[in-house]
């Protein structure tokens, strides 16, 4: 009995393994607007694609003004000892962007969102009036139909998206406006609208080899600069996430 007990266990230890490979899920495909090469010639149904084309560019337009710059960071002492930090803005290739236009940019697109939230409720409305106007044409329907089952799918896409891009926005442009109300001058050494300068906060230790020598460092300029009035701020404080 033993020795068959060690039989069947060598014959399955000796066995060729069965694996199993799990089926991979497709990976779904990034919603995508496509105008058609040609409009219809109705005047419903061009509408309808005009309108679902310019919202899709509105929303796309939004989500890439979301993080297009960058903010790169260095430590300095001020002539008294105080720990700094020196914020230079920059686009995503490294070349010079301004404090104050990037925030009124941000501002403007964060703005945009409610008209782009409205146009997502028209075509909503639109639908069913296009959707008739394609039962009544045939013709039109095989031609020009696709666009017309898409605008709902863009709408859905558009929902999915706009809170984040607006969360986005709205957490930038707090982020850009309280460097610049915190910016300081160091003696000689000036904040400026490309490069400013802010005191570091609470107990944050930094090694003398990491700190830059405050003389050497290039603080931009103020060329370019724009004022932000207190109005468009607080306008775009109104604007909701949901």
């Amino acid at each position: 009995m033993k020795s068959l007990f060690i039989c069947l266990l060598a014959a399955f230890i000796m066995a060729p393994t069965i694996t199993y490979a799990q089926k991979k899920k497709k990976e779904k495909k990034p919603y995508e607007w496509k105008m058609p090469s040609k409009l219809s010639g109705n005047q419903v149904v061009d509408e309808y694609i005009n309108s679902c084309n310019s919202t899709y560019e509105s929303l796309i337009a939004a989500k890439e003004a979301v993080s297009i710059f960058r903010i790169d960071t260095t430590y300095t002492k001020s002539p008294d000892g105080e720990l700094c930090y020196v914020l230079k803005i920059t686009d995503q290739e490294g070349n010079k962007k301004n404090f104050s236009t990037t925030l009124l940019q941000s501002i403007d697109v964060l703005m945009s969102t409610t008209d782009i939230t409205l146009n997502m409720t028209n075509i909503s409305l639109q639908t069913t009036t296009a959707t008739l106007e394609m039962a009544s044409n045939p013709l039109l329907a095989l031609t020009h139909g696709k666009y017309i089952k898409d605008g709902p799918l863009l709408v859905a896409f558009g929902g999915s998206q706009i809170g984040g891009i607006v969360k986005a926005l709205k957490g930038q442009i707090s982020d850009l406006k309280m460097i610049k109300q915190n910016a300081v001058d160091l003696g000689d050494i000036k904040s400026t609208d490309q490069v400013i300068i802010n005191k570091v906060a609470g107990d944050i230790v930094v090694d003398d080899s990491e700190l830059a020598d405050l003389d050497s460092i290039d603080m931009g300029t103020n060329d370019g600069a724009v004022e932000v009035s207190d109005e468009k701020l607080t306008e775009s404080e109104k604007i909701s996430e949901s």
